[in-house]
């Protein structure tokens, strides 16, 4: 397991980017409006390393990583922020985008949030 940590809380308008199948991960540091868009996690204590081939578990739901942006890892690991995509895509859009194959999760807080 490279990271574990639950929901912490989600944003008014976290929800909203269901319809282009896409979630943002954001560490509790998330301020300025941010943490209205976000859903809210506590940030690594340590680097966190997301490769291709790695799993993706939210709550009951696993999804195989497909593609790591180049500062994906970087920013996850400072900030706890990522972008996720649920489209199985094998190259990453933009920089900080993991990702994933499998449907839009429904998730709530509470839920585990993991990465192996």
């Amino acid at each position: 397991m490279k990271f574990e940590t639950k929901i912490i809380g989600i944003g008014a308008q976290a929800r909203e980017f269901k319809g282009e199948n896409m979630l943002i991960f954001f560490g509790q540091c998330a301020n300025g409006g941010l943490e209205d868009y976000s859903v809210l996690i506590t940030e690594p204590k340590k680097p966190v390393s997301i490769c291709p081939g790695d799993t993706l578990c939210i709550g009951k739901n696993s999804y195989p990583v497909t593609a790591v942006g180049d500062i994906a890892s970087k920013t996850f690991s400072e900030l706890g922020h990522c972008t996720v995509r649920f489209d199985g895509a094998k190259e990453a859009a933009l920089p900080g985008t993991v990702h994933v194959e499998g449907e839009y999760p429904d998730y709530q807080t509470g839920d585990s949030v993991s990465i192996e």
